[in-house]
C-alpha cells in the first residue's frame, strides 16, 4: 500500500501539492462573531484573522479585520418635561496587520492597522443625526498562557485613535475538560467622557462541532449613572 501511494505521488505530483495545499488553507484563518448587550446597549461585531504562513496556530505574520455596530439608548427630554428614549448607533471597521509569537502554552499578538469609524448623536428635537466619519489607527496586544496545566489566563487590550478609546479584558479560567475553563473576567472601556468597567464570569472552549462558544456575564457600571448587568456570546471557527 505504501509503495503503490508513493508510486502515485511520483507519477502524479501535482495531486499530492494540491491535496496538501487544500489542508493548509483549513488552518490558516479563523472566523470570529459576538453579540454583548449591557445596560440597554448592544453591541454586534465580527471578523477574521488569517495566517501568512501554514497554519493560524503557528508562529508568523497575520492579517486581521475587525468590525462593529452598536445602538446605545438616550434619554431625550422634550418639551413638557417629555422624556423619549432613542437610540443612538454607531459602526467601525478596520484591517491591521501583526505578528504572533506562539510558545508551549502561550501565544503573543500585536497588530495595527487604519481604522474608519462613524457615530450618532442626538440633535435638540430628538433626533439621530450621523456625524462625519472618523479615520485613525486600531492596534491590538493579546496574550493567551496556560502557566498550570489546568489554568487558563488572557488579557486583551485594544485602542483606536479614531474614537478615541481603549478597551481592555483580562480573564483567567480553571480547566473543566479538554478545551473547557470557567473563571472570572474583568473589563474596563474608556471613551473620552465615557467610562465603564464589567466584573463577571466567563465559560469559554463550549465545543459544538467545529464552532467554539465563550458565554460570559456578570455585572456592569458606568461613571455617574446607575449600573446593571451584562450578557456576551462570542464564538470562532478555523477554516
Amino acid at each position: 500500500m505504501l509503495l503503490t501511494t508513493l508510486a502515485a505521488a511520483i507519477a502524479n505530483p501535482e495531486a499530492e501539492t494540491f491535496t496538501e495545499t487544500k489542508a493548509e488553507r483549513q488552518l490558516r484563518q479563523v472566523i470570529f462573531s459576538s453579540i454583548e448587550y449591557a445596560n440597554g446597549s448592544a453591541h454586534v461585531g465580527s471578523g477574521f484573522k488569517r495566517a501568512f504562513g501554514k497554519s493560524i496556530d503557528e508562529q508568523g505574520f497575520v492579517l486581521m479585520s475587525l468590525s462593529g455596530a452598536g445602538a446605545t439608548p438616550e434619554i431625550f427630554e422634550g418639551p413638557a418635561n417629555v422624556r423619549i428614549r432613542v437610540a443612538r448607533l454607531s459602526n467601525s471597521a478596520s484591517m491591521m496587520l501583526g505578528y504572533q509569537w506562539v510558545a508551549p502554552g502561550r501565544v503573543v499578538m500585536l497588530a495595527a492597522g487604519p481604522e474608519s469609524s462613524r457615530s450618532q448623536e442626538i440633535d435638540d428635537r430628538g433626533r439621530p443625526r450621523w456625524l462625519p466619519r472618523r479615520t485613525g489607527v486600531k492596534m491590538i496586544a493579546e496574550v493567551w498562557h496556560e502557566p498550570r496545566p489546568r489554568m487558563m489566563m488572557q488579557a486583551t487590550a485594544i485602542y483606536s485613535s479614531a474614537q478615541s478609546s481603549l478597551w481592555s479584558r483580562a480573564a483567567a479560567g480553571i480547566n473543566l475538560r479538554e478545551g473547557l475553563f470557567l473563571g472570572p473576567e474583568a473589563t474596563v472601556y474608556l471613551e473620552r467622557d465615557y467610562r465603564e468597567a464589567r466584573i463577571g464570569m466567563h465559560l469559554t472552549g463550549l465545543a459544538i462541532g467545529p464552532l467554539q462558544l465563550r458565554i460570559s456575564a456578570g455585572i456592569s457600571g458606568i461613571a455617574e449613572q446607575r449600573g446593571g448587568y451584562y450578557v456576551g456570546l462570542a464564538g470562532h471557527f478555523k477554516r
